[in-house]
């Protein structure tokens, strides 16, 4: 495949940069989509720009130097210090640690665009097109491991302080139709800022697909600081 695109764009160096350029843009668009959607630290743009610079380095390493420049030496250098910005993306949390994820979708932003400026076509699209199914399709994978047990579901979160925030957070929950038999809020300050840490436990029949809803919701309205399902 790879091979067979090039082919096409061999009489044509600026087309060829173009096309390699763009595939980045795009690539860096699908990762970013996802991220932006639930409002997480690194976003559309911020995927969409490591992926590109990406590809600009490794195209400048492949042609910038003739003949006498090696292309692996700004690649490596990529690989080692994209993990500064991966490390800005992930906060510790009173009880956990979140961006983990984001971080890790930034480096494999920066691999793909790395992909994309060396011509390996197909082991971007795969890459980006299998990093979107982890995080769409694994992420309710894993919410369902923790709250299919024996036990009762529990969900944590941390959200910036409103005057109708519980009131919306107990319409979502009538909304999905959700089971609780115990909910309780407390209001502090959080580096200057005023927020409310919410616990709900649910009951042991509750359904693990309004459960999801549930937490979609509130991702999507608050954007919570933390967000943690478990079991008790």
């Amino acid at each position: 495949m790879d091979a067979w695109i090039d082919s096409f764009l061999d009489n044509s160096f600026e087309l060829l940069v173009l096309v390699r350029i763009l595939l980045s843009f795009l690539l860096g668009f699908i990762l970013g989509f996802e991220r932006e959607l639930y409002k997480r630290p690194a976003g559309l743009r911020t995927h969409i720009l490591v992926c590109m610079a990406s590809c600009l380095i490794m195209l400048v390493s492949m042609y910038g130097f003739g003949e006498k420049g090696d292309p692996s030496r700004l690649a490596a250098q990529v690989v080692s210090g994209i993990g500064f910005l991966g490390a800005g993306a992930i906060i510790r949390g009173d009880k956990d640690i979140k961006g983990i994820t984001t971080a890790a979708t930034i480096w494999m932003s920066a691999m793909i665009g790395l992909a994309c400026g060396n011509g390996f076509y197909f082991g971007a699209i795969l890459c980006a097109v299998g990093t979107l199914g982890i995080l769409t399709v694994f992420r309710r994978f894993e919410m369902r491991m923790a709250a299919s047990s024996k036990y009762k579901s529990k969900v944590f979160f941390t959200i910036d302080f409103g005057d109708d925030a519980m009131e919306n957070i107990r319409g979502y929950l009538k909304e999905c139709n959700l089971l609780i038999s115990d909910i309780n809020s407390k209001v502090s300050i959080v580096d200057d800022k005023k927020v409310m840490k919410v616990t709900i436990t649910f009951e042991r029949d509750c359904s693990l697909d309004s459960l999801y809803e549930f937490v979609d919701k509130v991702e999507k309205e608050y954007s919570p600081v933390e967000l943690k399902l478990s079991h008790e």
